[in-house]
């Protein structure tokens, strides 16, 4: 008993610090989702840090009505789901030959994708708003979906090939052995031992492309085509924004997200820290 206590005890001061990091970490989103249920006057009467008086649920049907969010969340859905599969069919099968296939220019390719991780998008932005022009995507769901996936592919084949490396040879011998081709190895053999890297990649995809601000900005004009993140516009004027709307919209662009990472925690948290150790 004695002994409990005092690792408790020992353990205080961190359990101390992770608690005020974690609250530090949640209280944003606490204040957004309180503002999100005031009223405007009420806001600028008590101040953003005020509890509200009447919990205004209704700010989430204006804010889903003005901000046309009915239509934008089928375009980010769209969008997201796209990226998210393109992504982690074509890192699976890269990171799968650039693992354990022979072939003429591997050193080649191996660095040229890596490679991928050292250019800023900035970099490259503006010939890449002209080159979807001259090909015609621009202002589509593809002028988005496409260079999400050229921009995730580089990390997500270095994440991938890290775990795949960890693997034995001698398993993917004997799948050979018993007359398995490469593509069975690969997805009845090898995906289901890396599943964690699989869902580690598929939240940070998802994340990724659900938040992305800058891409649908830049390659979609058409208001049918916008994305979530671009619905918080709507609530702003040339003079002032709207905040109690924008935080409602805020709230519905998190939840799907946190919602998902909610899901999927445990796994995410094992994708990250398997293959730490040696076994």
């Amino acid at each position: 008993m004695m002994d409990k206590t005092g690792l408790l005890l020992r353990r205080f001061p961190m359990y101390g610090l992770l608690l005020v990091f974690s609250l530090a970490t949640l209280l944003p989103l606490l204040w957004v989702f309180l503002t999100s249920l005031k009223e405007r006057k009420e806001l600028v009467r008590n101040g953003p840090l005020a509890w509200p008086q009447v919990w205004n649920w209704h700010n989430y049907e204006k804010a889903w009505t003005a901000g046309h969010f009915s239509v934008y969340f089928k375009n980010s859905v769209f969008i997201a789901a796209a990226t998210v599969i393109i992504v982690l069919l074509t890192v699976l099968l890269a990171s799968y030959a650039l693992s354990y296939l022979q072939f003429f220019g591997k050193a080649f390719w191996s660095y040229l994708v890596m490679a991928g991780l050292l250019i800023p998008f900035d970099l490259i932005m503006i010939p890449m708003f002209f080159d979807l022009k001259l090909v015609g995507l621009l202002n589509t769901r593809w002028a988005v979906i496409l260079p999400q996936i050229a921009l995730s592919i580089p990390f997500s084949v270095f994440l991938m090939r890290g775990f795949m490396k960890g693997m034995p040879d001698s398993l993917l011998e004997a799948a050979r052995i018993d007359g398995a081709g490469e593509f069975r190895i690969l997805f009845a053999v090898v995906t289901p031992i890396v599943k964690p890297a699989v869902i580690s990649l598929l939240i940070f995809t998802l994340i990724g492309s659900w938040n992305n601000f800058m891409l649908p900005t830049i390659m979609i004009s058409d208001d049918r085509l916008r994305t979530v993140p671009l619905g918080l516009n709507a609530f702003k004027t040339k003079f002032t924004t709207d905040i109690t709307l924008t935080s409602a919209g805020a709230m519905m662009i998190a939840l799907p997200v946190i919602a998902v990472y909610l899901v999927f925690q445990r796994r995410l948290i094992d994708g990250l820290i398997i293959g730490a150790v040696k076994q």
